[in-house]
C-alpha cells in the first residue's frame, strides 16, 4: 500500500472513532490527490480503493466499557472481532486515562461509564447507539442484527 492509502485509511478510521469531520475531509483530500491515477488504473491502488470504500459507507462503532483486566472482556472482544466487518472500529471505555483522552475529543464517549464489574457493550452506527448490554449472548445478537 502507498503512504497516501495508509494515511487516508487511518484518517477515516480515526474520524469514525472520534467523530472528527476535519479528519474525514483530510482523508477525502488524500484520495482526491490521486484522482488521475484512480481514473487511469484503479486496480493498481487496491488499498486506496479500500480506504475510499470505508469512507463512503456507514461505520459501526463497538465500545466495550469496563476494566481492561476484567475476565469477561476477552470474550466480548473476540465476539466483536469474530466476523469480518470492514466498516467497524472497536474502542475501549475503561473509565481511566484512555477514555478521558478520547472523551476530550468525542462527546459521545463522555457519557459512557465503565460498570463497577463486568463489561457493558455498546453497538453504534454513525454514533447512534443501541441499548447497552452486559450479556455476551445479547451482544452477539446485536452484532448479528446491526446493519
Amino acid at each position: 500500500p502507498s503512504a497516501t492509502a495508509v494515511s487516508a485509511q487511518n484518517l477515516f478510521r480515526l474520524a469514525a472513532m472520534l467523530d472528527r469531520e476535519e479528519w474525514q475531509r483530510l482523508g477525502e483530500a488524500s484520495i482526491e490527490s490521486l484522482q488521475q491515477a484512480i481514473e487511469q488504473a484503479p486496480t493498481a491502488l487496491p488499498h486506496l480503493m479500500g480506504a475510499m470504500q470505508f469512507s463512503l459507507q456507514p461505520v459501526r462503532q463497538v465500545i466495550l466499557a469496563g476494566d481492561l483486566r476484567d475476565k469477561e472482556l476477552p470474550a466480548f472482544r473476540a465476539e466483536a472481532l469474530r466476523r469480518f466487518h470492514p466498516q467497524q472500529v472497536v474502542l475501549y471505555a475503561d473509565g481511566g486515562e484512555g477514555q478521558a483522552y478520547l472523551a476530550e475529543h468525542s462527546a459521545y464517549l463522555k457519557s459512557l461509564e465503565a460498570p463497577p464489574s463486568g463489561v457493558m457493550a455498546h453497538v453504534c452506527e454513525n454514533f447512534v447507539c443501541q441499548l447497552p448490554v452486559s450479556e455476551l449472548e445479547k451482544f452477539r445478537v446485536q452484532l448479528e442484527n446491526a446493519p
